[in-house]
Protein backbone atom coordinates (compact mmCIF):
# COMPACT_ATOMS: atom_id res chain seq x y z
CA UNK A 1 0.00 0.00 0.00
CA UNK A 2 0.85 3.13 -0.82
CA UNK A 3 0.96 6.15 1.71
CA UNK A 4 0.75 9.49 0.42
CA UNK A 5 1.91 12.41 3.24
CA UNK A 6 -0.03 15.33 1.11
CA UNK A 7 -3.28 16.98 2.28
CA UNK A 8 -5.92 16.09 0.03
CA UNK A 9 -7.25 19.94 0.19
CA UNK A 10 -10.58 21.01 0.90
CA UNK A 11 -13.56 17.68 -0.41
CA UNK A 12 -10.28 16.48 -1.89
CA UNK A 13 -9.84 12.58 -1.77
CA UNK A 14 -6.13 13.18 -3.39
CA UNK A 15 -3.36 15.61 -3.25
CA UNK A 16 -2.70 18.04 -5.74
CA UNK A 17 0.25 16.09 -7.33
CA UNK A 18 -2.01 13.30 -7.91
CA UNK A 19 -4.93 15.03 -8.90
CA UNK A 20 -2.77 16.98 -11.71
CA UNK A 21 -1.43 13.77 -12.66
CA UNK A 22 -5.22 12.17 -13.08
CA UNK A 23 -5.98 15.24 -14.94
CA UNK A 24 -3.33 15.18 -17.41
CA UNK A 25 -3.79 11.32 -18.18
CA UNK A 26 -7.96 12.30 -18.79
CA UNK A 27 -6.53 15.33 -21.14
CA UNK A 28 -4.21 13.14 -22.95
CA UNK A 29 -6.46 9.69 -22.96
CA UNK A 30 -9.52 12.39 -24.53
CA UNK A 31 -7.06 13.92 -26.70
CA UNK A 32 -5.21 11.18 -28.09
CA UNK A 33 -9.22 9.72 -28.81
CA UNK A 34 -9.48 9.75 -32.64
CA UNK A 35 -13.55 9.08 -32.25
CA UNK A 36 -13.69 12.18 -29.37
CA UNK A 37 -16.27 14.22 -31.06
CA UNK A 38 -14.31 17.25 -30.79
CA UNK A 39 -11.09 15.81 -32.50
CA UNK A 40 -10.39 16.54 -36.21
CA UNK A 41 -13.00 18.47 -36.75
CA UNK A 42 -15.96 16.27 -37.11
CA UNK A 43 -18.30 18.10 -36.25
CA UNK A 44 -18.95 22.56 -37.61
CA UNK A 45 -18.76 24.54 -34.83
CA UNK A 46 -22.50 25.05 -34.84
CA UNK A 47 -23.04 21.65 -34.68
CA UNK A 48 -20.85 21.24 -31.85
CA UNK A 49 -22.47 24.43 -29.91
CA UNK A 50 -25.40 22.65 -30.58
CA UNK A 51 -24.24 19.21 -29.00
CA UNK A 52 -22.90 20.99 -25.76
CA UNK A 53 -26.41 22.13 -25.06
CA UNK A 54 -26.97 18.68 -24.50
CA UNK A 55 -27.14 17.48 -21.08
CA UNK A 56 -28.33 14.04 -18.86
CA UNK A 57 -30.67 16.15 -17.02
CA UNK A 58 -32.28 17.06 -20.74
CA UNK A 59 -31.97 13.38 -21.75
CA UNK A 60 -33.69 12.58 -18.71
CA UNK A 61 -36.52 14.70 -19.68
CA UNK A 62 -36.79 13.61 -23.26
CA UNK A 63 -36.77 9.94 -23.20
CA UNK A 64 -38.62 9.19 -19.22
CA UNK A 65 -42.19 8.84 -18.92
CA UNK A 66 -43.98 11.93 -16.73
CA UNK A 67 -40.81 13.46 -15.84
CA UNK A 68 -41.79 17.50 -15.63
CA UNK A 69 -38.70 18.48 -13.72
CA UNK A 70 -35.42 17.49 -12.69
CA UNK A 71 -31.93 18.89 -11.37
CA UNK A 72 -29.61 20.81 -13.80
CA UNK A 73 -26.99 18.58 -12.38
CA UNK A 74 -28.73 15.25 -12.01
CA UNK A 75 -25.34 13.90 -10.73
CA UNK A 76 -25.75 15.91 -7.41
CA UNK A 77 -28.40 14.59 -5.02
CA UNK A 78 -31.10 17.30 -4.02
CA UNK A 79 -33.80 16.57 -1.83
CA UNK A 80 -35.26 19.98 -2.31
CA UNK A 81 -37.36 19.40 -5.34
CA UNK A 82 -38.13 23.55 -5.39
CA UNK A 83 -34.65 23.73 -6.72
CA UNK A 84 -35.62 21.76 -9.81
CA UNK A 85 -35.69 23.21 -13.19
CA UNK A 86 -38.48 22.45 -15.11
CA UNK A 87 -37.75 20.15 -18.46
CA UNK A 88 -39.72 23.35 -20.64
CA UNK A 89 -36.81 25.46 -19.24
CA UNK A 90 -33.93 23.21 -20.46
CA UNK A 91 -32.26 24.11 -23.98
CA UNK A 92 -33.46 22.26 -26.89
CA UNK A 93 -31.34 21.16 -29.58
CA UNK A 94 -31.21 22.66 -33.25
CA UNK A 95 -31.16 19.41 -35.61
CA UNK A 96 -31.22 21.49 -38.51
CA UNK A 97 -27.92 22.04 -38.40
CA UNK A 98 -27.21 18.72 -38.94
CA UNK A 99 -28.77 18.09 -42.45
CA UNK A 100 -26.25 18.10 -45.17
CA UNK A 101 -28.61 16.82 -48.11
CA UNK A 102 -30.06 19.90 -49.44
CA UNK A 103 -32.80 18.34 -49.86
CA UNK A 104 -35.32 15.27 -49.77
CA UNK A 105 -33.74 12.27 -51.57
CA UNK A 106 -37.12 10.92 -53.88
CA UNK A 107 -37.14 7.46 -53.45
CA UNK A 108 -40.33 5.37 -55.48
CA UNK A 109 -42.09 2.99 -53.58
CA UNK A 110 -41.10 0.06 -55.51
CA UNK A 111 -37.63 1.04 -55.05
CA UNK A 112 -37.55 0.93 -51.61
CA UNK A 113 -37.59 -1.46 -48.77
CA UNK A 114 -39.16 0.26 -45.06
CA UNK A 115 -37.60 -0.87 -41.54
CA UNK A 116 -40.09 0.00 -39.20
CA UNK A 117 -38.40 1.61 -36.53
CA UNK A 118 -40.61 1.52 -32.88
CA UNK A 119 -37.98 4.17 -31.44
CA UNK A 120 -39.29 6.38 -34.32
CA UNK A 121 -42.43 5.70 -34.98
CA UNK A 122 -42.32 6.38 -38.56
CA UNK A 123 -41.11 4.32 -41.66
CA UNK A 124 -37.26 4.21 -42.63
CA UNK A 125 -36.22 4.17 -46.14
CA UNK A 126 -33.24 2.72 -47.57
CA UNK A 127 -32.75 2.73 -51.56
CA UNK A 128 -31.86 -0.98 -53.42
CA UNK A 129 -28.36 -1.64 -53.21
CA UNK A 130 -27.42 1.75 -51.45
CA UNK A 131 -24.98 -0.98 -49.80
CA UNK A 132 -23.69 -2.24 -52.37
Amino acid sequence: AVVSTQSTGEGGLVGPTFRCIIAEQFKRSRDGDRFWYEADHHFTPEQLRQIKKITLAKIFCDTADNIARVPEDVFLHDEDVHRYTSCSDLPMIDLSVFMDCGGKIEVEESEAYHFPLDFLRRPFIIKKNYFH
